[in-house]
């Protein structure tokens, strides 16, 4: 259940993202820019295409680093949490005014690459259960997954309208689905401790018994 919760979390973030950032990267283009509605759409549906260029590339870079990091003793869900504390970080940085077409690009990228950490977990489910186990266990746990990001999903068009603020910039529009994903990332992020602890001590277990 734990890791449901931290897939959860990453759910979350998948569902948002690429929901919202079209219409947010619109606005921008709209206010910031001066350009018309439909040019705005198209720019719009270009920040999307850079946000899943980020993804194509974020689950090899991510299972790269944490082989590496993994012979240096820092475990998978080290890199899991740290990747959900990143995705917390783009959710804040999204409540603020994005200065320029460059940083959101750079924005949206980043975004794509550390919301595609969460294959992750399924190496680490591996490290963790036998393989009669870990299908089922994984399947589980990514239905638990999307029923929390198409509840979020919903629940962030009430959250929009409690937190816009009327008249303000095009950014303030979106300020309550970017808390939404503040907090889910988070509280995903603190989830992971329990995971690092897990993991640690079925990593002690195995060269105990090959101790043995």
């Amino acid at each position: 259940w734990i890791m449901s919760f931290v897939w959860s979390s990453y759910m979350v973030a998948t569902r948002l993202v690429p929901g919202w950032l079209p219409l947010y990267a619109t606005d921008f283009y709209i206010q910031e820019h001066g350009m018309t509605k439909e040019a705005a759409m198209i720019a719009g549906g270009g920040m999307a295409s850079i946000y899943v260029l980020g993804r194509v590339f974020g689950t090899p870079g991510a299972g790269w680093l944490s082989d590496r990091l993994l012979k240096h003793g820092i475990p998978r869900a080290g890199v899991i949490g740290g990747g959900l504390v990143l995705i917390g970080l783009t959710f804040f940085l999204l409540t603020l005014r994005i200065p320029n077409t460059i940083t959101m690009g750079l924005l949206a990228f980043f975004a794509g690459t550390v919301i595609n950490i969460f294959p992750l977990l399924n190496a680490s489910a591996a490290e963790i259960w036998s393989v009669r186990t870990v299908g089922f266990t994984m399947g589980t746990i990514n239905m638990v997954g999307q029923f929390a990001g198409a509840i979020a999903l919903s629940v962030s068009g009430f959250m929009a309208a409690k937190f816009a603020v009327a008249g303000g910039a095009f950014y303030t529009e979106f300020l309550g689905i970017w808390y939404l994903g503040v907090v889910t990332s988070i509280l995903g992020a603190l989830a992971t401790v329990y995971m690092i602890y897990r993991e640690r001590r079925v990593v002690a277990a195995k060269v105990l018994a090959i101790a043995e």
